[in-house]
């Protein structure tokens, strides 16, 4: 009976949520294609589900490797929370770095009872511990390719940035870059050495118009700002100047520049976007409530 196979998987510690749920992330509750119900192992903030993505190629270089260390350090320690794909290379990099101040969630290609890769066993305990694994592949299922895409698209829902590190022209992590833009999630790509193959694929996102991932500081002080301005439930003059000159009607960046003049626009609007008050969507930035 379903109520048995329910009572299997609490044993083994695993839950299914369903849109249904209070529990249900509310990223995903947002995305048409959302999967009806997740699996996973550890738990999920209510409040606070896993904002920021950071994904990237298998191998990489000790210069990716460095970059998702240092971003995910980072940004976890400001407060965010780091989801990926547990996989080698700059997923686990990032995973293990953001371990070491706050949280991580590893979205997986199979269920979530299975540790692939094995050799992350001790990885995969230490995400349970302190976030999630989660999955929309039964318990059991393999990890096989044709579920990575399925995986990619998972992680961009369960985001509302996405941080490539690096990428070959032919990586997965792109999957996840596209589907982000597909969902009005905000893509970065951490620029490379020209003459690398793991920068190919970051450097031909960016050629086609996804935004560099130049420092780390921005994002971190409209994080900051944002988890001030949350505790406090009111925006800064500065923000409500321009959630007034956004209307209804929504407004570029370039729009919003020329007619405020401030020099801080693009970190204003990061930090409002990070407290839920505005989006943007296809170079518009709208209200988002």
């Amino acid at each position: 009976t379903i109520e048995a196979e329910y009572e299997k998987l609490l044993q083994w510690g695993i839950r299914f949520v369903t849109t249904e749920d209070e529990e249900y992330p509310v990223l995903l509750k947002e995305v048409a294609d959302r999967p009806i119900g997740i699996f996973l192992k550890g738990y999920i903030p209510k409040s606070d589900f896993p904002k920021i993505a950071i994904v990237g190629a298998r191998a990489g270089s000790s210069y990716g490797k460095e970059c998702a260390e240092e971003i995910a350090r980072e940004l976890s320690a400001a407060g965010a929370q780091i989801v990926s794909g547990m996989a080698y290379g700059i997923d686990c990099c990032s995973q293990k770095a953001a371990l070491e101040a706050g949280s991580s969630y590893a979205v997986l290609g199979g269920g979530v009872d299975i540790c692939y890769p094995k050799e992350h066993l001790t990885l995969m305990n230490r995400i349970i511990e302190n976030g999630a694994i989660i999955s929309e592949f039964e318990p059991g299922v393999s990890n096989v390719k044709s579920n990575f895409i399925k995986r990619n698209e998972l992680i961009a829902m369960l985001s509302e940035k996405i941080i490539i590190v690096e990428a070959t022209k032919n990586s997965g992590s792109l999957y996840t870059a596209h589907y982000g833009v597909k969902y009005g999630k905000k893509v970065y790509s951490v620029p490379g050495d020209i003459n690398s193959k793991y920068s190919e694929g970051t450097n031909m996102l960016i050629n086609e118009g996804i935004k560099p991932y130049l420092s780390t500081k921005s994002l971190v002080k409209a994080i900051n700002k944002s988890e001030k301005s949350n505790k406090s439930k009111k925006l800064t003059d500065e923000e409500e100047m321009v959630l007034n000159f956004i209307s209804n009607k929504g407004a570029s960046i370039d729009a919003i520049k020329l007619k405020l003049d401030l020099k801080n626009i693009e970190e204003l609007l990061l930090s409002m976007e990070l407290k839920g008050e505005v989006k943007e969507i296809g170079g518009v930035f709208q209200r988002a409530r």
